[in-house]
C-alpha cells in the first residue's frame, strides 16, 4: 500500500510542476503585454545650431520601467552617436536633441530601442538649409 502511495506521489509532482509553470507562463507576461516598440521616429536638423532633434512616439504607463533605452545615430554604417537612457518622459511623444555635425544630403540611420520590446529605425536625409528670404522686388 505504501508503494502505491509513493508511486502516485512521484507522478503527481511532475504534473503539479507542469501546471505551475504553465500558469506562470500565462500570468507573468501580463506585465509586458503593454510593452511595445516605438511606433514612430521623426527627425529634424537645425544647421544653424548643428542640432538633430529626434521625436519618438512610445506611449508607456510606466516610463521608469518601460522606456526607450537607447537612441543610435549612424552615417555610412558608422555610429556617430549612441545615447542610453534609464527612463523616458511621461508624454506619448517626446524629443531628444543631439549636437551632431552633418551636411545637406547626408543620410542618417536613426534607431530608437525599447528596453522591453523592439525598436524603430528610420532613414533621414539632411535637407538643404533654407536660404534667407529675399525681399520682394518693387
Amino acid at each position: 500500500m505504501k508503494r502505491n502511495a509513493k508511486k502516485a506521489g512521484s507522478r503527481l509532482l511532475p504534473l503539479t510542476l507542469f501546471w505551475l509553470i504553465l500558469a506562470l507562463t500565462l500570468v507573468l507576461p501580463g506585465g509586458t503585454a503593454q510593452a511595445t516598440a516605438p511606433s514612430d521616429v521623426k527627425c529634424a536638423y537645425d544647421a544653424a545650431t548643428l542640432t538633430l532633434q529626434v521625436t519618438i512616439t512610445h506611449p508607456s504607463p510606466f516610463p521608469t520601467s518601460h522606456y526607450i533605452k537607447s537612441v543610435e545615430i549612424k552615417k555610412d554604417n558608422k555610429v556617430l552617436l549612441s545615447q542610453n537612457y534609464k527612463s523616458q518622459p511621461d508624454a506619448p511623444a517626446f524629443s531628444y536633441s543631439y549636437k551632431i555635425q552633418v551636411v545637406p544630403g547626408d543620410v542618417l540611420d536613426v534607431k530608437a530601442t525599447c528596453n522591453l520590446w523592439g525598436s524603430k529605425a528610420v532613414k533621414f536625409t539632411v535637407p538643404a538649409a533654407n536660404p534667407a528670404a529675399k525681399p520682394a522686388a518693387k
